[in-house]
């Protein structure tokens, strides 16, 4: 019998909102636990690609700062106390919070509908740990089925709203 093969290739813009010194480190580990888009020999290769540069600055970086744990919060304006003498200069932090996912697999003895499955609860995983998916282009070939694109349609009214997946068959 011919092996029935399925193709996946993708690509997601995440935002993590976690200000972390090694994003990619960060959504790797997390992704230890995601679920896998599988076929009967290898699964799809998922990649994490942090975006150059960085998109968040800390004037005041407590959670890296020496004192950090000193730190007394005084009131609901923001403003604290810690020990660190007058002239300490607190650690500044530029952080990029952004990082793009690839996935690509070419799955052996899979069919789409399979693949469409394991792709949402990969996507699913994602806004789990509160990762927001800015922008995706994910497609499938199942050489026996034909092709899928998957969009994700949000409210735009409410932004706790992780969207609706859909799949184009072409």
């Amino acid at each position: 019998m011919m092996s029935r093969w399925t193709h996946v290739i993708g690509s997601l813009y995440i935002e993590t909102y976690k200000e972390e010194d090694d994003i990619k480190k960060f959504v790797e580990n997390i992704l230890k636990n995601a679920p896998k888009i599988t076929g009967s020999e290898k699964d799809a290769d998922i990649f994490v690609n942090p975006l150059s540069g960085h998109n968040t600055w800390i004037s005041c970086d407590c959670e890296r700062c020496v004192y950090k744990d000193t730190i007394v919060h005084l009131d609901e304006e923001g403003d604290f106390q810690c020990d660190a003498e007058n002239t300490f200069e607190c650690p500044e932090g530029n952080y990029q919070t952004c990082v793009v996912i690839t996935i690509v697999g070419d799955l052996r003895d899979k069919n789409g509908a399979e693949t469409k499955n394991e792709v949402e609860n990969f996507i699913r995983f994602l806004q789990s740990n509160d990762f927001d998916i800015d922008y995706c282009s994910i497609f499938i070939r199942d050489d026996w089925d034909g092709d899928y694109s998957l969009k994700i349609k949000y409210n735009e009214e409410d932004y706790s709203d992780k969207g609706e997946i859909l799949w184009d068959k072409k």
